[in-house]
């Protein structure tokens, strides 16, 4: 989890690719990683291809990195 973090900041950062697609591919990744973690999850979400999307915005990006433990200079 932290890795999907990890590239999300540095894509950001970087500017990689414009922020609608920086966005596509991060919640593609997070996607992934619920149903690789949480086998429930595709029976729960089977039939739809949208998982709704948590509201992160509303937390600072400091509170956000605090609490996933996640070193910016790495």
């Amino acid at each position: 989890m932290k890795l999907i973090y990890r590239e999300l900041f540095r894509d950001i950062r970087v500017r990689k690719d414009v922020i609608d697609k920086v966005s596509k591919n991060h919640y593609a990744k997070l996607k992934h990683w619920l149903l690789k973690t949480n086998s429930f999850a595709g029976k729960l979400y089977a039939g739809t291809d949208l998982i709704e999307p948590v509201a992160c915005e509303e937390y600072s990006a400091e509170l956000q990195v605090s609490i996933l433990g996640i070193e910016p200079e790495d």
